[in-house]
């Protein structure tokens, strides 16, 4: 982090009731950072829509880092245009 090679990031999004706590905090690379906030954007678009009711964010850790591994995003709803609709993404940090 103190060398600008990793970047503080909230893991559920402000825009998806996110808030900055111990437990929703996660530092990445800054390409990750990047990728996972054009995930939110498209998500917050398709929300404003009507496209998906909720969104779930989830990392993947191994041994103590602070970097996760993966990061999970998941987005559905029950009833875009009579059908589900479920969106699956995994970010590979690592």
């Amino acid at each position: 982090v103190a060398k600008g090679q990793l970047f503080k990031i909230l893991l559920t999004a402000e825009e998806f009731g996110g808030t900055e706590s111990a437990y929703n905090t996660i530092y990445v690379p800054a390409g990750i950072a990047r990728q996972k906030q054009e995930i939110t954007n498209m998500l917050v678009t398709a929300s404003m829509s009507g496209n998906v009711e909720v969104v779930r964010y989830e990392t993947e850790r191994r041994g103590s880092s602070i970097v996760p591994a993966k990061i999970m995003i998941r987005a559905w709803s029950s009833h875009r245009n009579g059908k589900g609709f479920d969106y699956v993404r995994t970010i590979k940090v690592w």
